[in-house]
């Protein structure tokens, strides 16, 4: 998807950095980006703009794999019915196991199984507890005493940009 005017030899260039692997000399398309425009101020914008652009594709793929969730879960809904359906045809037909050539489908009767409904009634030993670090309170407290509380260390983030 081009949205943005960007020249065919940088846009080539960007392209070769996307899809940049271990049998791609990323050396080759970055020295491309630095031929097409000698400015590093163009060669900013022009990634930018691209950014931009390949954001707008996630977005579009973000939505392509909703729409296909949707579809999973009609489907799985549809099979779960159809389950059900042929559970109550073989209870009604009083038949346990049906045979065929190309399917077994047997129906296995109804069990009883526990259910929790109150974890915080439960007897300890069947509770396992997760340990979380409360990280707002632990760099609230790290950034306000400038203490690196027992447990932690620090460590350096890389550089980011913005683009707006």
């Amino acid at each position: 998807m081009q949205v943005y005017a960007i020249d065919e030899k940088t846009r080539e260039a960007l392209d070769g950095l996307m899809v940049a692997s271990e049998e791609v000399d990323i050396a080759q398309y970055r020295g491309l980006l630095a031929e097409s425009r000698p400015d590093a101020g163009e060669v900013v914008e022009a990634c930018a703009l691209y950014i931009k652009e390949r954001k707008g594709v996630v977005e579009l793929i973000k939505e392509e794999v909703r729409h296909m969730r949707e579809r999973q879960r009609a489907a799985e809904y549809a099979v779960e019915m159809l389950r059900e359906h042929v559970a109550e045809m073989m209870g009604l037909n009083d038949l346990k196991s049906v045979k065929r050539p190309l399917a077994t489908v047997s129906l296995i009767a109804a069990k009883t199984k526990l259910v929790v409904i109150d974890v915080d009634e439960l007897p300890a030993e069947f509770v396992k507890m997760k340990k979380e670090a409360k990280k707002t309170e632990l760099n609230k407290y790290w950034k306000e005493s400038g203490e690196i509380p027992s447990g932690c260390d620090t460590e350096e983030t890389e550089a980011h940009i913005t683009i707006r």
